[in-house]
């Protein structure tokens, strides 16, 4: 009986963990990478993330800004759909540990500009 609940321990922590697993594709490396400068706050490493996938570019800079200070940053807790050019899933703030939807489309070509966030 106990080895039955260690395994069903393990496999649970398995799969929460696969989860928890950002996807290769051009839509989960933006967000990986948007997650990463943003959780920092850096805003000069935010104004060249924004300046290279954003449309708006630096323009939306001080938005970013502000909402880092809202939120205290954010951790990704899991994938609800993904595609090549499309990610949705679920974050949770570091600030209020309320969660939240996230879905980010990008552009199919280099650099894979967002299209939506």
């Amino acid at each position: 009986m106990r080895i039955r609940a260690l395994i069903l321990v393990a496999l649970s922590a398995a799969l929460l963990a696969a989860q928890a697993q950002l996807p290769d594709t051009p839509a989960g490396r933006v967000f990986a990478r948007w997650l990463e400068v943003f959780n920092r706050g850096d805003r000069a490493a935010l104004k060249d993330f924004l300046e290279k996938h954003h449309a708006r570019g630096a323009a939306r800079l001080d938005d970013e800004i502000e909402f880092r200070e809202e939120t205290g940053g954010f951790e990704f807790q899991k994938v609800e759909e993904s595609a090549a050019t499309r990610l949705t899933g679920i974050v949770k703030e570091r600030e209020s540990g309320r969660y939240a939807s996230f879905t980010v489309e990008v552009e199919a070509a280099e650099p894979h500009r967002i299209a939506k966030f």
